[in-house]
C-alpha cells in the first residue's frame, strides 16, 4: 500500500500545485504505527518517507507522540524531529499526508491552512471536512 499512497500524493501534487513532484515539500502527519501511541516499529510512515524522498521531494513530519525519529529507524539516514504544527508551517508545504490520525492533531487548522491534504485514514471526513483540496488515499 505505501507505493499506492505515494502515487496518489504524486498525482495530487502534480495536479493541484501544477508543478513537478521533484522538489515538492511534504508534511507527514502521524509517524507512529497506530493512533495515540509513540511506537514507530512497522509504521507505514517510515516506508512512505523513503519512497517520497526517492521521488525527489522533501519530507518533514509532525507527531505529538514521537518528537524524534532516531537514525536507526530511518535506515541509516540522519534523525528527524517532529516539526511544530502552526498555520505558517502548514501553508508552506505542497501537501500534508495524514498517515496516523492522532486525536491531538487540530485537523480543522490543517484543512484550513494546507494547500492539499492527502488523507489515508479518512480523518478529514470523520471530522466533517470535505473539499477539493482533500484527497483520499
Amino acid at each position: 500500500m505505501p507505493q499506492f499512497v505515494v502515487e496518489r500524493v504524486v498525482e495530487a501534487v502534480d495536479r493541484n500545485a501544477r508543478k513537478p513532484f521533484t522538489g515538492a515539500r511534504i508534511l507527514i502527519l502521524g509517524i507512529a504505527y497506530e493512533k495515540n501511541v509513540n511506537n514507530t516499529r512497522k509504521s507505514p510512515a517510515l516506508k512512505l518517507i523513503e519512497l517520497i524522498e526517492a521521488r525527489g521531494a522533501t519530507v518533514d513530519y509532525h507527531d505529538p507522540h514521537v518528537p524524534v525519529l532516531p537514525p536507526a529507524e530511518r535506515h541509516g539516514m540522519s534523525a528527524m524531529q517532529s516539526v511544530p504544527l502552526d498555520p505558517e508551517r502548514i501553508s508552506g508545504y505542497d501537501a500534508v499526508l495524514i498517515v496516523t490520525d492522532h486525536d491531538a492533531v487540530d485537523y480543522a487548522a490543517v484543512v484550513r491552512h494546507a494547500k492539499l491534504v492527502v488523507d489515508t485514514r479518512n480523518a478529514c471526513h470523520k471530522h466533517g471536512f470535505v473539499g477539493e483540496s482533500i484527497v483520499k488515499a
